[in-house]
C-alpha cells in the first residue's frame, strides 16, 4: 500500500492490524489472516489460488473443489507448523486449527473466496471428498462483509442450483453491508445480487442475519474499511 501514491491513507488497514482487529472480535478463537496472492497495479486483490479470473481478480466461478483444497491446506500446514514449535502453547493451537469449529470472514474482494466455496460444495454433492466434506462439517459460520470486485456481474451467488446445495449444511450466514456496495449508482447489480443471494437462502430455510451499516451516510471508501472496525462488537479497543 505505501507503494501506491492514493493507497497509502489506507495503509492502516495492513494484515497485521487486520489480525489484531479480528482478535478482538473473536477473542476466543484463532485468528488466521490469508493475504491475496498478488495486487494487481497495487490496488486489486487477486485470489487465483482460489478461484479463477481476469488479471484483476475478478472471478469466474466454477463447480470445482481445487480452491476449497487450497484453503484446506493452507489451515492444515499452518497448524503443522504451529505444532512444531517447541512451545507448548504453540502446538495447542495448532491442534485447535486441525479440529475447532471455522467461522470464515470475506471482505470486500475478499468476499470472491467464500462465494467460490460455496460452487465447491455443490461439487463435492456430486463428487464427495471424507476430507473435504468433513472440513466443510466444521464451518459453523460465515460472514460476508461488504462483497465487491471489479467485474460487472457475480458479485453475489445467485444460481439456485449452488444455494441448495449451500443450504443443506447448518452454518449460519452474516451479511453486513454498505452503501458504498449495495447502494451504489454505477453498480446497481450489487444490490440487485445481495438481495438475490440474502431472499433465497432465506426461502430455502438458512438462518441469515443481515445489516445495512451507515445508512444515511454518503456512499464512501472510508466507510467501506470502517466496517470492519464495527460489523461487530470487540472484546477491547485495539492498540
Amino acid at each position: 500500500m505505501l507503494k501506491h501514491r492514493d493507497n497509502r491513507r489506507y495503509v492502516q488497514w495492513n494484515l497485521e492490524y487486520m489480525a489484531t482487529l479480528m482478535g478482538s472480535h473473536f477473542p476466543q478463537g484463532h485468528c488466521i489472516v490469508v493475504r491475496p496472492r498478488r495486487l494487481q497495479f497495487l490496488t486489486f486483490s487477486c485470489y487465483d489460488n482460489f478461484v479463477s479470473g481476469n488479471d484483476m481478480g475478478a472471478p469466474t466461478h466454477e463447480f470445482s473443489v481445487s480452491g476449497l483444497e487450497h484453503f484446506h491446506k493452507l489451515l492444515m500446514n499452518t497448524a503443522e507448523r504451529l505444532k512444531s514449535r517447541t512451545s507448548k502453547s504453540w502446538h495447542a493451537v495448532g491442534s485447535a486449527i486441525q479440529g475447532k469449529p471455522l467461522v470464515l470472514i470475506g471482505f470486500s474482494k475478499g468476499c470472491v473466496v467464500l462465494n467460490q466455496i460455496l460452487y465447491a460444495i455443490k461439487a463435492l454433492e456430486l463428487n464427495p471428498d471424507d476430507d473435504l466434506c468433513a472440513f466443510v462439517g466444521r464451518i459453523r459460520q460465515m460472514y460476508w462483509l461488504d462483497g465487491g470486485h471489479s467485474g460487472g456481474s457475480n458479485t453475489w451467488v445467485t444460481k439456485e442450483v449452488v444455494l441448495k446445495a449451500f443450504a443443506q449444511l447448518d452454518i449460519k450466514v452474516n451479511i453486513h453491508v454498505t452503501p458504498y456496495q449495495v447502494l451504489c449508482n454505477s453498480r446497481p447489480w450489487i444490490g440487485k445480487e445481495e438481495k438475490g443471494f440474502r431472499e433465497t437462502l432465506k426461502k430455502l430455510g438458512m438462518d441469515v442475519s443481515r445489516k445495512l451499516h451507515y445508512a444515511d451516510e454518503q456512499p464512501s471508501l472510508d466507510m467501506h474499511f470502517k466496517l470492519l472496525e464495527e460489523f461487530m462488537p470487540r472484546a477491547a479497543p485495539v492498540l
